[in-house]
């Protein structure tokens, strides 16, 4: 079987996840797959929402002779521990742990962390940790202060809903007057995470991670890409509204070991091709379409000029 269950532990929390296999391994290294934000299963999928992104890249890997492992968060799909009393420090202990275990139950000494948004904050911290990390790919990677990054996206979503039509978009709009606008909204919020010590709370319906936001926000992410020092691929996309498109070549300018580096037209943060706008407004017809192409393919190629055997 190509694909197999395979859980670990990680401070007493049992994580559950697939460990993907190849018929002919070309290629001594263990790709382990980092998510993006938000209570993620091992494909990138939660409730109401389906993305999709690990399972097609670990089937590209796959028939490129690559092993992957993926796993869903804590307190998510198969998951033990709970999602909402975490914080960020928990989701980097569970990478390294991860790490740890493809180590001990594979036999393999070369790891390459591949992250997505998130996922691409939690690798550098993780390949610091653990030197048998031998590269990291970081897909729609950020530089940017967290709480610059989440501002930069309300004021994004503000500018969509003045492109929504009908009723629809004439209440959206109405809601955000009445509010004075979403970039406030979004930074009484921040202020709000930043004064609790509690792990959740709720706003506006929705269950807030405070404890995972409160440390990202102290986060220095910059400061953690400078001390990576081996072999780092990273691709941005010129329509990511999430993260800066021009974060991929910054990265390769602070990071001290090689870095290669590529910015996609027409990719999204969703990693799927958008030929239209560059819009929110857009996300739940993008999510439906594959996975572009491009992006296993250059992780695929990438993977075999750093760390095939010579």
């Amino acid at each position: 079987m190509n694909h197999q269950d395979v859980s670990f532990q990680s401070d007493g929390v049992s994580l559950q996840g697939t460990l993907t296999l190849c018929d002919t391994e070309h290629v001594p290294v263990v790709v382990l797959m980092l998510h993006g934000s938000g209570p993620l299963d091992r494909n990138a999928n939660m409730p109401g929402q389906e993305l999709n992104i690990f399972n097609p890249i670990a089937d590209a890997l796959r028939q490129a002779g690559i092993r992957s492992y993926r796993y869903d968060k804590r307190g998510c799909a198969r998951s033990g521990g709970d999602y909402y009393s975490a914080g960020f420090t928990d989701l980097i202990k569970d990478a390294c742990a991860a790490v740890d275990m493809l180590i001990s139950d594979l036999g393999c000494d070369r790891i390459v962390l591949l992250g997505h948004s998130e996922g691409t904050i939690i690798a550098p911290v993780v390949a610091h940790l653990r030197p048998e990390v031998s590269g990291v790919i970081m897909l729609c990677p950020t530089v940017q202060p967290v709480e610059d990054t989440l501002i930069r996206q309300a004021k994004f979503m503000a500018r969509a809903i003045t492109e929504m039509r009908g009723i629809r978009g004439f209440m959206a709009r109405l809601g955000v007057r009445r509010k004075g606008g979403l970039a406030e909204e979004q930074r009484k919020l921040i202020d709000q995470i930043k004064a609790t010590d509690a792990a959740s709370f709720r706003h506006k319906r929705q269950r807030i991670p405070a404890k995972i936001l409160r440390e990202l926000l102290a986060h220095d992410l910059r400061a953690w890409i400078e001390k990576i020092q081996v072999p780092v691929l990273a691709i941005s996309g010129a329509k990511d509204i999430q993260c800066l498109p021009s974060d991929a070549h910054l990265i390769s300018q602070i990071t001290q070991g090689p870095t290669e580096t590529h910015c996609l037209d027409d990719l999204t943060h969703l990693l799927r091709r958008d030929d239209t706008g560059v819009s929110f407004n857009h996300y739940n017809e993008l999510a439906n379409k594959p996975l572009d192409p491009r992006v296993p393919q250059l992780c695929k190629s990438w993977i075999f000029r750093q760390c095939s055997d010579e």
